[in-house]
Order: C-alpha cells, then structure tokens, then sequence
C-alpha cells in the first residue's frame, strides 16, 4: 500500500510542477542524470522515474525530491508539503484528500488548503485520504 501512496504522491506533485521548474530541476540533476536521459525528460513524473532508477527517489527516500522542490525556481512549499505530508510530518490536509490539482487554484488558496492539512499526527495513517497499510 505504501507503493500506492507513493505513487499517488508523485502524481501530485507533478502536477503543480511548471514547465520553467521542470527545466530548472533537470539542470539541478545534470550531475545524476545522463545529458541524453535528460533531453528525453519531458514532464516531472519522467524525471522522478529516472531518480528512481538511479535510487535517488524511492517510498523511503524523498529527501532529493524535497531538495528540488525547495531549490527549483520559485521554492514550491506548496508541493514541498505534500512530501511532507506522505513523510508523515504533520502538513496534509482537503486539497490532497479531495484530489485538487494545484494549477486549478490559486497559489494562495493552493497553499491556504494544503497548510490546512498539516493538521494529522503520526498515528493517523490517512495519507491522500485512503488508509495506509
């Protein structure tokens, strides 16, 4: 189940990232990521499955991904805190448990919800509103 989560996270974040962020974070990985494989990458899933093959993402290990998130252009806290959320820090909440897709809200309502999500603990294993197993 926790492969699901997983995925259905990656699937989120993708979402909200833009094409200059894509850009932005592909330059960041030069030094992981082969100069061919990255002229291929097209979309932000693209680029989580080559760190993935390249063991730089996984369901344990999403502190690359929250370092790209943090550095590529605009510092996306908003996509920042749905890892957070999946991590398990306390910053989940209705926009990823109703499956809203950040490009369809504003930014400050975007971030408004997801601030409003960091409001489960450890113990409570909702994760994108469906249990975690």
């Amino acid at each position: 189940m926790e492969v699901i989560q997983f995925r259905k996270m990656l699937a989120e974040v993708s979402k909200g990232v833009k094409e200059h962020e894509l850009a932005a974070m592909k330059f960041m990985c030069k030094d992981f990521i082969p100069k061919r494989k990255l002229e291929e990458i097209k979309s932000a899933l693209h680029l989580w499955e080559a760190l993935e093959e390249r063991e730089l993402l996984g369901v344990y290990n999403t502190r690359f991904l929250k370092e790209l998130l943090q550095t590529s252009g605009e510092g996306r806290t908003d996509l920042l805190r749905i890892v957070q959320c999946f991590d398990g820090l306390p910053v989940c909440g209705p926009a990823i448990a109703n499956n809203a897709v950040p490009g369809q809200m504003s930014q400050g309502e975007w971030r408004q919800d997801t601030n409003a999500l960091c409001t489960r603990n450890r113990t409570d294993h909702t994760v994108f509103g469906v249990m975690a197993g």
